[in-house]
């Protein structure tokens, strides 16, 4: 398989097989094609939709990439994908601060501030919070305080090789969905907000696909990838 003739086929909006998917995606995350391919193959795909299997390959991936953090089998995770353009407060660090003081245990996966006043990672860090903390300490600590921060860049280095591109691309990527599947303690209990609407019934089988037991998948009527106060929301 030639990389041009894939490209080929997403500028004709032409499907691509599951092992060209594969090919692809592993060459963008391994760096082993320049900014220019890249910036055009994110672009291409981003125009022609993102459906299920294009998530479903790219998440599981980088899920063989990450480096793993172990927690009890019930945490659950908060983080939403983000991108939906309404600068509001990270919501979903709220929640999870509140969950852990019910007792529930909290891997909550996060970074810095993109579209939101303040990423998971600016709100813990005012809180006193070390986000940069080692993983055997957090293994530990959550079994004690029900939360700990895990902080994607630390636990996604193949990540960085395409974070120049997407900086760069006036909209968002397929990489903008990938972080709630990809977190570092592969939790099977999530909450979820969705930028995007169209893509709620695919993100929720792409999470039946990769394990999941409980999941909820939301987008707000007013664009939030929250559950609104405002306006109806759809969960699924």
């Amino acid at each position: 398989m030639n990389i041009k003739n894939l490209i080929a086929k997403l500028i004709h909006n032409k499907d691509l097989s599951d092992s060209e998917l594969n090919l692809l995606f592993n060459k963008i995350i391994n760096a082993e094609i320049n900014e220019n391919l890249i910036s055009a193959i994110l672009t291409l795909i981003t125009r022609n939709g993102f459906n299920y299997k294009y998530i479903l390959i790219a998440a599981k991936i980088l899920r063989r990439k990450l480096i793993k953090v172990k927690v009890p089998k019930n945490s659950i995770d908060t983080c939403g994908t983000g991108g939906d353009g309404k600068h509001t407060l990270n919501i979903s660090t709220a929640a999870a601060i509140v969950l852990a003081g019910l007792g529930v245990n909290v891997a909550k996966h996060g970074n810095r501030s993109i579209t939101s006043k303040c990423g998971s990672a600016d709100v813990l860090e005012k809180l006193g919070i070390n986000i940069l903390e080692n993983k055997k300490n957090l293994e530990k600590k959550i079994k004690k305080e029900n939360f700990i921060f895990l902080f994607a860049p630390h636990y996604h280095l193949a990540m960085k090789n395409v974070s120049t591109v997407r900086k760069n691309l006036p909209f968002k990527t397929i990489f903008n969905l990938l972080g709630p599947l990809i977190n570092p303690a592969l939790v099977k209990r999530q909450i979820i907000g969705i930028f995007d609407k169209k893509l709620l019934i695919p993100y929720i089988n792409v999470l039946k696909s990769l394990g999941h037991k409980k999941a909820w998948v939301f987008h707000s009527n007013e664009g939030l990838d929250e559950i609104s106060i405002f306006n109806k929301t759809k969960v699924y």
